[in-house]
């Protein structure tokens, strides 16, 4: 009795705790894009500065300011990290933190947040997932703490917030929930040691992710809604799925997502070698990066910011260009992510690699559309497998992989988002495995 009352209040503290991450990641991100507004828009206008449009311009004063504003975001970043320490960790390594240290470090949340907003209000091409977790992570520690919980429970305590906070951040309950669930199921952990059954925990993990999203859905309605990854309609309206025929492109699709996934496993480790060379000199790191930022944001839209925005203009206007500009823009993407995350404007990458996926899926389907005879072919149907196979071979996590994207598609992809994620996951672990193996 005692342990079901247990369960039972500790479903509600999910459900509190999972509110109250609604309303931190709103403010967050209310208050990221209030200061990107004024950053990009505002100050523009008042120094007289024009718009840039997908692929750039050659205007010397648009330049100048695209990459003054940069320059200046890296001296800051620089100087910050020079002084409180690299922030923020990325996700996968606040929950590997939380899994492995049954809680995260609460004492430098204060830091973690302005860590987290520099690089956003500056044009990273990161999005603020990364810095979200860690919040939420030492803030649903310090709870459990407070509330004498050890051990496991404030592990489960702090996996909880997670579950809310990566549910609220991408507009996907689902994927808060399973990500936390298959993390489990991936990691090796004790059953004895664990304070409730796999089905209790994922109601848990469930509420705190309703609560979250009630709240921030509620302050949306108050002061205004975020917009987040837009979403995809079906071409062809009624169909329940695509036409066999479109089934026939699939292997090369799938291919070609788990081929964006190498070129980014490659720039990755590229960058990440870089930074690791620059890192005694983070300011000059930072501003490096700041001026990559500034002068290839300023010729190609994708070199900054996460890309949800840039992903809606691809989906209302992907006809209107070529094969080629779709890959730049797909490629760009991915390389300036990794140039922001490994030389210092730390964030997350979950956002931009949609973004980089979509952009070539739409590439590929201009081709099959254009010259491979299939002038009906279903746009959305390629984007689906490119984006499903890049992520899948990358987080290796199928099913986490799935509940990100319905987010984006409808739910008549569900077929081939699963089978595009399980292929790639299990190439993907397959591949991984095999260089660890040899390294070691």
């Amino acid at each position: 009795m005692n342990k079901k009352l247990d369960i039972f209040i500790f479903g509600i503290l999910s459900f509190v705790l999972g509110a109250l991450v609604g309303a931190v990641v709103y403010l967050f991100l209310r208050g990221f894009n209030i200061i990107t507004d004024f950053i990009w828009n505002t100050l523009p206008e008042l120094l007289g500065v024009k718009d840039v449009s997908l692929i750039g311009q050659s205007d010397c004063g648009i330049l100048i300011f695209d990459v003054g504003i940069c320059v200046l975001g890296g001296l800051v970043i620089g100087l910050w990290q020079r002084k409180v320490g690299i922030f923020p960790e990325s996700l996968e390594e606040v929950l590997s933190k939380v899994k492995k240290d049954k809680g995260y470090s609460y004492d430098k949340v204060h830091i973690i947040i302005v860590s987290a907003i520099i690089p956003l209000v500056f044009g990273a091409a990161v999005g603020p997932e990364a810095g979200l977790t860690g919040v939420i992570a030492g803030l649903c520690t310090f709870v459990g703490d407070r509330l004498k919980y050890k051990g496991d429970r404030v592990k489960e305590v702090a996996g909880a917030g997670l579950s809310a906070t990566l549910g609220v951040i991408f507009n996907a309950p689902l994927y808060g929930i399973f990500e936390q669930i298959e993390d489990r199921r991936t990691g090796k952990v004790n059953e004895r040691e664990r304070l409730v059954s796999k089905v209790t925990r994922g109601v848990i993990y469930t509420l705190a992710v309703i609560g979250g999203v009630l709240t921030f859905k509620g302050l949306g309605l108050l002061l205004g809604e975020l917009e987040g990854l837009p979403r995809f309609s079906a071409d062809r309206v009624g169909d329940f799925s695509v036409y066999l025929s479109d089934w026939m492109w699939g292997i090369p699709l799938i291919i070609a997502g788990m081929m964006l996934a190498v070129i980014y496993a490659i720039v990755n480790r590229i960058t990440l070698r870089i930074g690791e060379m620059l890192l005694k000199y983070r300011v000059i790191s930072c501003v490096i990066a700041g001026i990559l930022l500034g002068a290839v944001g300023h010729f190609v839209s994708s070199g900054r910011f996460s890309g949800e925005d840039q992903m809606g203009i691809l989906i209302e206007s992907y006809q209107e260009f070529t094969v080629l500009s779709l890959v730049i823009l797909g490629l760009v993407k991915l390389i300036m992510v990794n140039v922001s995350v490994n030389l210092g404007w730390k964030g997350g990458t979950i956002f931009p690699m949609i973004y980089s996926a979509v952009a070539v899926g739409y590439a590929g389907a201009l081709i099959i559309q254009n010259f491979g005879g299939k002038s009906d072919f279903e746009a959305i149907f390629a984007v689906a497998l490119v984006a499903a196979s890049m992520l899948g071979f990358l987080m290796r996590k199928p099913i986490t992989v799935v509940a990100i994207l319905l987010l984006c598609f409808p739910l008549t992809y569900l077929p081939a988002l699963i089978i595009a994620s399980l292929i790639s996951s299990y190439a993907g672990r397959f591949i991984f495995n095999k260089l660890n193996k040899n390294k070691n």
